[in-house]
């Protein structure tokens, strides 16, 4: 094998190891660029994380920054919300004040103006009187101008004492009498007392119920359908008619539904009157009260008002409820 291996000349084998140096140097050269970017990497590595804890540690300063500014505003913002509170309760204030003023100025002036009106009226009233008492013409043209009364003005008033009548009154009206002591009972023991059958009665008699006197008759007839219904009813036997549903109570029963249990009442009453000359006639006439009854009570077609005395006189006609029936009223005088 030896004698086939090829020699090799000097140049073959400078050339050979050039080749192997400059591969060598090349692997080297690459491995210090590769070392060197390593290196550029790890510095560039540690630059970024030291500009990382820098801004970590400005963030920081920040944050605590805007924690002190945060703090100051809520503290200025609650100083200027105390102050504003103040304000408006001292506005408050300064406003009721000036209300209560204006209103004692305008009561004040109010008072004031009442005053002068009250004084002008006064001297008004006080220069007319000097001037009816200097010009006694103006005076009668006064008088001539006043609305026409019942009675002339007297020109002189006479002084009344306590205990004093007016002249015009014990002229004209003989005294009163005084009103006398009413034993009469009331309340419960008037509602016990003022029964009948057991029956509480809804109308209690006046004090001037009395008979009607014997020179006069008086008569209530029944008509239903333009037909006279029984017999007259002669009136003049009691001083007071109950008329209702009830027969335990009434005087005069009325069927009808419309009408009530206690509807009305015809009484007999004294009464003084005058008559068309002004001279004073005591009579006792016949009166209808309705006793506050459902359906109300009709005279001569007109409705009766509540618990109050109508006068009836010869030939009134009554309904009561909306009953068909009519009573006539008819008065005679006996010879």
């Amino acid at each position: 094998m030896s004698s086939h291996r090829r020699s090799r000349s000097p140049e073959a084998a400078t050339d050979s190891r050039r080749k192997d140096y400059s591969s060598h140097d090349r692997y080297v050269h690459r491995r210090g660029e590769l070392e060197d970017g390593r290196r550029r990497e790890g510095s560039r590595r540690d630059d970024q994380d030291r500009d990382r804890g820098r801004r970590d540690r400005g963030s920081d300063r920040y944050r605590e920054r805007d924690r002190r500014d945060r703090e100051d505003r809520y503290r200025e913002r609650e100083r200027g919300s105390d102050e504003d509170a103040d304000r408006s309760r001292k506005d408050y204030r300064k406003e009721r004040r000036s209300r209560s003023r204006t209103r004692r100025r305008d009561n004040r002036a109010e008072d004031t103006e009442r005053d002068k009106e009250g004084y002008r009226r006064r001297d008004r009233e006080r220069d007319r009187g000097r001037d009816r008492e200097r010009n006694p013409v103006s005076r009668s043209k006064d008088i001539e101008r006043r609305p026409r009364s019942c009675s002339p003005p007297s020109r002189f008033k006479p002084k009344l004492t306590r205990g004093s009548r007016s002249p015009k009154a014990s002229l004209d009206e003989p005294p009163k009498e005084k009103e006398k002591p009413n034993f009469n009972t009331s309340g419960a023991l008037a509602a016990a007392s003022n029964t009948l059958n057991n029956v509480v009665l809804k109308y209690t008699e006046p004090v001037d119920s009395r008979l009607p006197p014997s020179s006069v008759r008086y008569r209530l007839y029944t008509f239903k359908d333009g037909q006279v219904v029984g017999e007259p009813l002669i009136l003049s036997t009691q001083t007071a008619w109950l008329i209702g549903r009830d027969r335990l109570v009434a005087d005069i029963p009325v069927d009808h539904p419309s009408c009530s249990k206690q509807h009305a009442v015809i009484q007999f009453r004294h009464v003084v009157k005058k008559n068309e000359f002004g001279d004073k006639e005591a009579k006792v006439r016949p009166y209808i009260i309705d006793l506050e009854s459902a359906n109300g009570t009709m005279l001569n077609n007109t409705k009766v008002p509540e618990s109050r005395y109508v006068e009836l006189r010869d030939g009134d006609m009554l309904k009561f409820g909306f009953s068909t029936r009519e009573y006539i009223l008819m008065t005679e005088n006996v010879d």
